[in-house]
């Protein structure tokens, strides 16, 4: 097993480049395709889990440049909602679920290979399907893939039997591109998770990731206990907005 040996009894002094964080940069990009307008994100940190999912994106038809090691500019408008997602880069993460939500979301439709980075077995997906019925859709697992249809989606109230970083993440993709309102009650509070919410929010709060020109925009409110979510549709913001920039701090 690989390992670390770290020897103390010296001062530490110098400068360290600190990277954004994995964990909102996967579910930030995965929701960069929800617009057909090219959304600009920055401080992205250069790890593999990111170049897969990028890499997922180009593949099934996305825009993906490169500005600089940490910046990335990306369109989705090429995708096409009959295009499955199933190649070599999304099994290779687990953070390639959260396109599910992302593709639902903006095209009523998601086939989507299960993903990797882990056991499946220990860290199933069963409160994203129930999310993603709760709006709506019908779910089906087959052949390792899960394929999510829907005439359309309506905000509904959602209770999670437990707590789930991964289907907090994803409902809250499909949902805000949903008609209504929808209520996520026992949703994951991680930092990822307010991350993400907080780039969809009407006005911004302060937090890790600055926006620099513009942000999907959605009206949610947070209880004390962060336990709660609720989300309105910003299917029309997507539509009208013309460029975005997201900043991963």
């Amino acid at each position: 097993m690989e390992h670390y040996i770290v020897k103390g009894g010296n001062s530490l002094s110098g400068e360290v480049e600190i990277a954004g964080a994995k964990n909102a940069a996967l579910a930030i990009l995965a929701a960069s395709i929800m617009t057909n307008e090219t959304v600009t994100v920055e401080n992205v940190p250069d790890v593999s889990d990111i170049r897969a999912i990028l890499k997922t994106i180009e593949v099934i038809g996305g825009y993906v440049e490169k500005v600089d090691r940490h910046t990335f500019r990306i369109n989705g408008s090429g995708i096409s909602k009959d295009t499955p997602v199933d190649n070599e880069y999304v099994r290779k993460i687990r953070g390639s679920y959260y396109l599910i939500g992302s593709l639902l979301g903006k095209y009523r439709k998601a086939d989507v290979a299960l993903p990797g980075g882990c056991n499946i077995g220990l860290r199933p997906i069963d409160q994203h399907i129930k999310g993603f019925r709760a709006l709506g859709a019908s779910v089906r697992l087959a052949s390792g893939r899960v394929a999510a249809r829907a005439d359309r989606l309506v905000g509904s109230h959602i209770y999670m039997d437990v707590v789930s970083v991964g289907a907090t993440i994803n409902i809250i993709m499909a949902a805000v591109m949903a008609e209504g309102s929808t209520t996520i009650e026992n949703a994951a509070k991680e930092p990822h998770v307010v991350d993400l919410a907080t780039r969809s929010r009407r006005e911004p709060l302060c937090s890790p990731l600055r926006p620099q020109e513009g942000m999907l925009r959605s009206r949610m409110s947070f209880p004390s206990t962060w336990s709660l979510l609720q989300l309105s549709s910003l299917r029309s913001a997507v539509r009208s907005r013309s460029r975005m920039i997201w900043c991963v701090w």
